[in-house]
């Protein structure tokens, strides 16, 4: 493949795993423009067609049982090159291309097909919306129309799912810090306190302040705190593991949910953050967390329990003199 093309490629292929769409259920609506595509053309199958680098997913579909197939082997991947065009073939036999094509040869016997290209406004061609006949015919220009305003149909409503799901990432995320905010956290710690009472699993919370983060704040400036948030910020996710999750619950303070994690190891990683930050600052004033820590105990009732019993070794740390963990296990 020639440079420019595959540059093209790279930028198409973006712009396809930006909507996070392979390999997600089944959804009503894109149900619903597959049927349509098929009534209106009359053929037995109809099908979403997303164009990965190694293989066409199907969206929806009606009329076939696979869920993909090979990009190999792919019709549509002959389509992404004609945004503007309906990819018309009467009888793909006739074709050199596909003569000794699988999907022509056996099951679903291709003969006939017709793909109107998925395409962004950034004239990103996505994949298709086609329909498959087995035997040989043609597609008016009227149905081909159609055909059409059912694939932008298609692109609209990818666009309206990827802008939900970006409304969702930002209302439940930290604009300074990237983390999870109180919202969320909310959310995530009632299921996940839910689900380890259920299963008889241990479950420990870690919460932490800055100290004298006012202090610091009215010394060097808003600015300048606001840079030691994201440092500790970081500091949270590189002492985490993949399993837990890091909220930033307003202010200075935040918060590491450590699900299947009993106190001892919760404690240890409140001491690893501990000490993480004092050999950051080494030589300099340092920058001090004070950390409770605390467990899923039998007779818990809920969440705000053991919240309160987090707070309540939060507030015991910063008794002792602050930069110190202390727990309630």
């Amino acid at each position: 493949m020639p440079l420019q093309a595959e540059r093209r490629e790279a930028q198409r292929l973006q712009a396809l795993h930006q909507y996070n769409i392979l390999d997600t259920p089944a959804e009503d609506f894109f149900d619903d423009i597959v049927l349509l595509a098929a009534l209106a053309c009359n053929t037995p199958i109809a099908l979403i067609t997303l164009v990965d680098s190694t293989r066409q997913w199907f969206k929806a579909k009606i009329g076939i049982q696979a869920i993909q197939t090979a990009r190999e082997i792919s019709v549509c991947q002959y389509a992404l090159a004609h945004p503007d065009n309906v990819l018309v073939i009467s009888d793909v036999t006739q074709d050199a291309r596909f003569t000794d094509n699988p999907l022509v040869r056996d099951t679903p016997h291709m003969r006939f097909y017709a793909g109107a290209p998925l395409v962004t406004a950034e004239r990103q061609v996505l994949g298709t919306l086609c329909v498959i006949d087995s035997r040989a015919r043609t597609l008016s220009r009227t149905k081909q129309k159609v055909l059409q305003v059912l694939a932008r149909r298609v692109v609209a409503a990818l666009d309206t799912r990827s802008e939900i799901a970006s409304l969702q990432i930002l209302s439940t995320t930290d604009a300074l810090t990237g983390l999870h905010n109180r919202r969320a956290f909310n959310a995530i710690f009632t299921a996940k306190f839910s689900g380890a009472k259920c299963a008889g699993e241990p479950l420990s919370l870690i919460l932490c302040d800055i100290d004298h983060f006012k202090q610091f704040n009215d010394t060097l400036g808003h600015p300048a705190g606001d840079r030691l948030l994201q440092f500790v910020s970081a500091a949270l996710r590189r002492c985490a593991r993949g399993t837990d999750d890091v909220t930033r619950l307003g202010g200075d303070e935040f918060a590491i949910i450590l699900p299947n994690t009993s106190c001892d190891v919760a404690w240890q990683i409140a001491h690893r953050l501990r000490q993480a930050m004092l050999a950051q600052f080494e030589g300099e004033p340092a920058v001090t967390l004070s950390i409770g820590v605390a467990d899923l105990q039998p007779g818990m009732e809920n969440e705000t329990t053991l919240f309160s019993e987090a707070d309540h070794a939060l507030y015991e740390a910063k008794r002792q003199g602050r930069d110190s963990v202390a727990t309630e296990c």
